[in-house]
């Protein structure tokens, strides 16, 4: 079932009022399948948040954010500082002051293993908080300068980094061994998790990918083109904003998003949520029926 989540209203103007409408430009997922929760934040930063996670109703929606962990219940300010909507900030409380350009940590219910991994900006200069031996062995190591960064875990070969010459280089040292396909020559400016392997992408969008390619996935049309700007699991959307599927294993139903749909961004997750590109003031999310969600914005028609 498809559901067409109105999160708010919208950079541009509609054909029939021609009154500036403020669209959606980012969606960020949390990551649980236990709680699955998103936030759609527009072009000022503004966020508006739906799912399941426990605080999803306190996210500050007059708040500007670059990037939002939303079942973390934190992100990153407009200037870069971490912001928290929770009482006990746990480990996000313990990085020292930044500003960040991006911030990543695992799953708030596996405290055992517990991180939170930033990037500052201009230097690009890593800085990890944890209190686990095996995340700190595993990590990079601190101060290392990169241009982007993914990693879910720090068990061995789970997360890589685009060092500021472009080159890849994976975590902890000798994980590359463990790959099933190479880590690739050449330089590149971002790099993507998909399960148990990686893409990275160059300075034109185009993708090269490395790891353990799980079944299905089809690597060799992903690094054929188009180019990219974003990479979800095994979503892509190209640089024409066309969602492609990279997993022919993937069941693609009816009711859900279909290849050649146009999106202004997506994610990969329980629900598999979209901003649609001619209606950038909504959120399209479908298998409502299956996973229901408990926060619902204004505007949804039951």
């Amino acid at each position: 079932m498809l559901w067409m989540l109105v999160l708010g209203c919208a950079g541009g103007e509609t054909e029939d009022s021609g009154e500036p409408v403020d669209g959606f430009v980012k969606l960020f997922a949390g990551v649980s399948e236990a709680s699955p929760t998103y936030c759609a934040v527009r072009a000022d930063g503004t966020p508006t948040c739906f799912g399941d996670a426990f605080g999803v109703r306190d996210v500050p929606v007059n708040q500007g954010f670059l990037q939002i962990l939303p079942n973390q219940q934190c992100g990153l300010d407009l200037d870069g500082e971490v912001l928290c909507w929770k009482e006990d900030w746990g480990l996000f409380a313990e990085l020292p002051p930044g500003p960040y350009s991006k911030i990543m940590a695992n799953d708030p219910l596996r405290t055992s293993d517990a991180f939170v991994l930033a990037m500052r900006q201009g230097s690009g200069e890593l800085v990890l908080a944890t209190e686990s031996t095996d995340v700190a062995d595993n990590a990079p190591e601190q101060g290392t300068e990169v241009l982007d960064f993914v990693g879910r875990t720090f068990e061995l070969g789970s997360g890589c980094m685009v060092l500021l010459d472009g080159s890849i280089s994976c975590f902890p040292e000798g994980a590359e061994d463990r790959f099933q396909h190479d880590i690739p020559k050449g330089s590149f400016e971002r790099v993507f998790q998909i399960w148990t392997h990686f893409c990275a992408l160059d300075a034109d969008g185009y993708a090269s990918c490395f790891g353990e390619f799980f079944q299905g996935f089809e690597a060799e049309m992903v690094e054929a083109g188009p180019p990219l700007i974003e990479i979800e699991g095994p979503f892509l959307l190209t640089q024409d904003n066309e969602f492609v599927l990279a997993d022919y294993s993937y069941p693609l139903g009816e009711d859900t998003i279909q290849e050649g749909d146009l999106f202004v961004d997506l994610s990969y997750s329980v629900h598999e949520c979209a901003i649609p590109l001619e209606r950038p003031d909504t959120v399209e999310c479908h298998h409502m029926d299956e996973y229901p969600m408990a926060v619902l914005p204004p505007g949804v028609d039951d």
